[in-house]
């Protein structure tokens, strides 16, 4: 079941101020996730290949469009007298190429993605891993839906995992914490909830680390559709242009 949220995705110009800091915060636990290391050498796998992927897109990029400029010159060099028979064959063959072209470019772009040293995730599947991490004993329910996302798990993770630990903070510990995710045309979005009655400031370390991770990951911080008093904020991942395209 797909949460979606009574926020618009456009995110506002002014970041989303959380609650002053208080004195301390005592009686909260949250955990760590334990999936850094596993998280880091999944994205230098996709470095390592997306190196070598690029290599091999740039090459054929070359071959295709050596191709395509020998016909134009065939199409070009045709006798009058076989032109129309020959004309079709040379057009079924030119068809053949544009979709080569059209795989091309898919590769070319999840190469550079790669290289870069990013991965197709399953966001559910992730915030699954990270709720299972933070609160073993099923505190944290994951819900919706999205499509594959292209990212660094770890940034992700980090920003995922600080965001729950605000969340935590901002009821006390207590009641469940929620995750919810959802997709629209212009981004990502990852609620993330609180079921308990949020109190009125947070820690000053915690708001530190969750806005260094969320400023790794590129996101912006707004409300949840109960406003900026409630325990709740969104993770806004704008979609890259090549992403948006795609659709």
């Amino acid at each position: 079941m797909t949460t979606k949220s009574a926020l618009p995705i456009e995110v506002p110009a002014t970041s989303y101020v959380l609650p002053a800091p208080r004195r301390s915060a005592p009686g909260v636990i949250v955990g760590e996730p334990r999936t850094g290391s596993a998280l880091e050498r999944g994205a230098l796998v996709a470095r390592t290949l997306g190196e070598r992927f690029l290599a091999f897109a740039e090459c054929q990029q070359q071959f295709l469009s050596e191709l395509r400029s020998r016909l134009a010159a065939l199409d070009g060099d045709i006798a009058d007298g076989a032109r129309a028979r020959l004309k079709g064959a040379l057009g079924d063959a030119v068809a053949v190429l544009d979709w080569c072209d059209s795989v091309q470019s898919d590769l070319l772009m999840e190469s550079r993605r790669a290289a870069d040293g990013l991965e197709p995730l399953d966001v559910v599947e992730l915030c699954n891993g990270i709720a299972a991490s933070v609160a073993p004993d099923g505190g944290v329910q994951v819900t919706g839906s999205s499509p594959q996302w292209w990212g660094d798990a770890k940034v992700l993770a980090d920003a995922v995992s600080h965001g729950l630990a605000v969340v935590a903070e901002r009821t006390g510990g207590i009641g469940g914490r929620r995750i919810d995710v959802a997709s629209g045309p212009h981004g990502l979005r990852i609620r993330i909830a609180g079921l308990g009655e949020p109190g009125d400031s947070l820690d000053a370390g915690t708001v530190r680390r969750f806005r260094q991770a969320v400023e790794r990951l590129g996101a912006a911080v707004v409300p949840d559709d109960l406003g900026p008093g409630g325990a709740g904020l969104v993770l806004v991942i704008a979609r890259a242009p090549a992403e948006s395209a795609a659709d």
